[in-house]
């Protein structure tokens, strides 16, 4: 029998396969693109995927969907910037006045 391989798919389906099939086996501009771009989508899939393991491009770990852990920031990460930059007996630490909470005036103690 001189028959294709295809036997038995349907028509539609077997058109699109022999699409497909020339498009990677004949060398075009649209085979060069559709390289580029599943080569982009994995890179980028890979980089993703080890930046949420350990983050070294971006200062925390992406995250595609939520809040940025960056913007969260932490009160004891906060106390060992502060503490690198100044001593802790020379900060200035700021205090609410005790004549209530919508008062204009407050304390600064060094």
């Amino acid at each position: 029998r001189g028959g294709s391989d295809l036997e038995g798919v349907p028509m539609s389906t077997s058109n699109a396969a022999q699409k497909v099939l020339t498009l990677i086996a004949t060398p075009s501009r649209t085979r060069t693109g559709l390289s580029w771009g599943i080569a982009l989508a994995l890179a980028g899939k890979w980089i993703y995927d080890a930046e949420q393991e350990n983050p070294w491009i971006f200062s925390e770990a992406p995250t595609v969907l939520g809040t940025p852990r960056a913007r969260e920031l932490q009160f004891e990460d906060m106390e060992k910037w502060n503490a690198a930059v100044v001593s802790k007996d020379q900060q200035i630490k700021w205090k609410p006045s005790a004549s209530g909470e919508g008062s204009q005036q407050h304390q600064w103690k060094s």
